[in-house]
């Protein structure tokens, strides 16, 4: 008999026994056994928050008081940055007012609740946040709305029940609202909630628990004209606020225009223009190569072909064309009253030997007989004759490299796809701002706009067609060595087609025995029979292109439309401390 009841107390003990530590592990762990968020509209759209949090504190992660992480900053629709404006309230513990500290993290705020040195006591404690945050609002064609994430997915402890009770705006039917929610991990779209209309909106509430990282996304809509909508103006201020990067575009694209205005109507405008008429020879004293660096008040290589063929027409050099693009010049040894500066360039040119091959083999003697022909324009005109104000131009560059550094920074950091295309639109702005401007604020003095006036008369006798100059005042007879002379010249002003026309006739008469006019200055296989044209084209285009050459080294979307757990305002999640 004492056996029969002894044997199933002992049986009772061991399954005690046994669920002992499940029931102490449940006792100890760690979670929120409530989360409700009460959610109020305003009607000038911002929206306060009070979240209701209920906690089981066992002095493992809440030891001092909880932290609450609330995001502020957003990406909309399009990748741009949007920032929530969030104001904290209050902080309560059980009722009471509790100490707390708040620190930024790189998306929004963290509330840290407690003390250091202060010990939460264990079991149950009920913690009240109230914030208020605006511009969390969406305002969609027909009705505006919030999507708002209540409990945040972040959360390291499982949450036993949450809820949401959202009052609409004042006036704002409840009957008429539209709802969703969404439950589960970042993504999600499960539907683990009951909605219920309330009087003056609507309450949500799990019907399960939800995991840790687990959390609860709603939406409510209503019909527009209950909420103040900000202005397309506000909205703009808000954007260029939120996205400094686009806002410093902006800034470069229209702060440098202003400068470089600034700066043009300083040291840019010219002086006035005088009366052009035609002249028949060039301004005494000045090479075809001065005269284009004068006319362009800057150097290029077509300054430097308008040197070599001048030298070649004086008889100092000769042109060898050996295919259609490969060239070398061959010095003849005759010296003739040349310039400063191709004086310079011909004795660079031949300073290594008599023949010289226009190819990158050489690109270092043919590179620094360029420079050194530019550096002798640049001494003689420069200044003098023009002003090219370049640390205007690099004040302005300066200023746009400055503002389009703190955009990238800004960009690569915050920035979404319009922020990074207006960026690349900016830098192409600035490039393109920098280059006209680059020309415009160079400015002839007035000597150099008299010499100006001068070789624009010039260039209309070159460029006049040929049944027009023959109505001219005595022009110049044209002869062979009346081409040769000029050709240069027009080749500088950019008329060496037109300079050629006019002679097709003249140089066709004086080929003999069918032999194509060719100057002596001149050879080449692929130059066969009489065309003037044919000549001046080798000379301006394929003879400057095998010199440029040479001188080279070788070698925001709505909740109801694609929403899930973790969208829309809100969010965030917290822990223990």
């Amino acid at each position: 008999m004492g056996r029969k009841i002894i044997r199933p107390f002992l049986l009772s003990f061991l399954v005690l026994l046994l669920l002992l530590p499940a029931g102490l592990a449940q006792a100890a762990q760690e979670r929120i056994l409530s989360y409700d968020t009460l959610v109020k509209i305003q009607e000038n759209a911002s929206v306060t928050v009070t979240e209701i949090i209920q906690v089981e504190s066992a002095g493992n992660q809440i030891r001092r008081g909880i932290y609450r992480d609330i995001p502020t900053t957003y990406k909309d629709s399009r990748g741009n940055r949007v920032r929530v404006d969030f104001s904290l309230l209050s902080v309560l513990l059980d009722g009471n007012p509790e100490p707390y500290t708040t620190e930024r993290l790189a998306n929004g705020i963290r509330i840290r609740i407690g003390q250091e040195d202060v010990l939460l006591s264990l079991g149950q404690h009920t913690y009240t946040i109230t914030y208020k945050v605006k511009r969390v609002l969406g305002f969609f064609e027909e009705h505006d709305e919030l999507y708002w994430n209540v409990t945040g997915n972040g959360w390291a402890f499982p949450i036993e029940s949450a809820s949401a009770t959202v009052t609409l705006p004042p006036g704002a039917p409840a009957s008429n609202a539209k709802i969703a929610g969404f439950t589960g991990y970042t993504g999600a779209t499960g539907s683990d909630y009951r909605a219920e209309a309330t009087g003056d909106g609507v309450k949500f509430t799990t019907t399960r628990a939800l995991a840790a990282s687990e959390g609860l996304t709603i939406v409510v809509g209503w019909p527009k004209g209950y909420v103040n909508e900000p202005s397309s103006k506000q909205k703009l201020l808000w954007f260029l606020k939120d996205n400094l990067g686009i806002l410093f575009c902006l800034l470069t694209l229209i702060l440098l225009p202003l400068w470089y205005l600034y700066a043009w109507n300083k040291v840019g405008r010219d002086p006035r223009k005088g009366v052009i008429f035609p002249r028949y020879t060039p301004p005494e004293g000045f090479s075809p190569a001065a005269i284009r660096y004068i006319r362009r008040m800057g150097y290029d290589d077509k300054a430097f072909t308008a040197a070599i063929i001048n030298l070649a027409v004086q008889g100092r050099l000769i042109i060898r064309q050996d295919g259609k693009k490969k060239y070398s010049l061959e010095n003849t040894g005759v010296q003739t009253p040349s310039s400063p500066a191709e004086d310079i360039l011909h004795s660079q040119l031949f300073s290594q030997g008599n023949i010289l091959e226009l190819d990158n083999a050489n690109h270092m003697l043919i590179s620094t007989a360029g420079l050194r022909l530019h550096k002798q324009l640049a001494a003689a005109y420069k200044g003098k004759l023009f002003k090219s104000n370049t640390s205007w131009l690099l004040l302005g560059i300066l200023m746009s490299f400055i503002l389009l550094a703190v955009s990238l920074i800004f960009t690569v950091l915050f920035g979404g796809f319009w922020g990074m295309l207006l960026l690349i639109v900016s830098a192409l702005g600035v490039i393109i701002i920098c280059a006209v401007f680059g020309k415009l604020l160079k400015a002839p003095t007035v000597e150099g706009r008299k010499l100006m006036d001068e070789i624009e008369g010039f260039k209309m006798f070159l460029e006049v067609a040929e049944k027009d100059y023959l109505q001219w005042s005595a022009p110049p007879e044209r002869t062979p060595e009346l081409f040769e002379k000029y050709l240069p010249h027009a080749l500088a002003l950019g008329v060496d087609q037109q300079w050629a026309e006019k002679f097709s006739t003249v140089l066709a008469a004086a080929s003999q025995a069918g032999q194509g006019y060719r100057p002596i200055w001149y050879q080449g296989s692929h130059f066969t029979g009489f065309s003037a044209a044919s000549l001046a084209s080798n000379l301006s285009s394929s003879l400057n292109n095998s010199i440029a050459a040479s001188k080279m080294a070788p070698g925001s979307s709505s909740g109801f439309s694609g929403g899930s757990s973790g969208g829309g305002g809100g969010g965030g999640g917290g822990g223990g401390w």
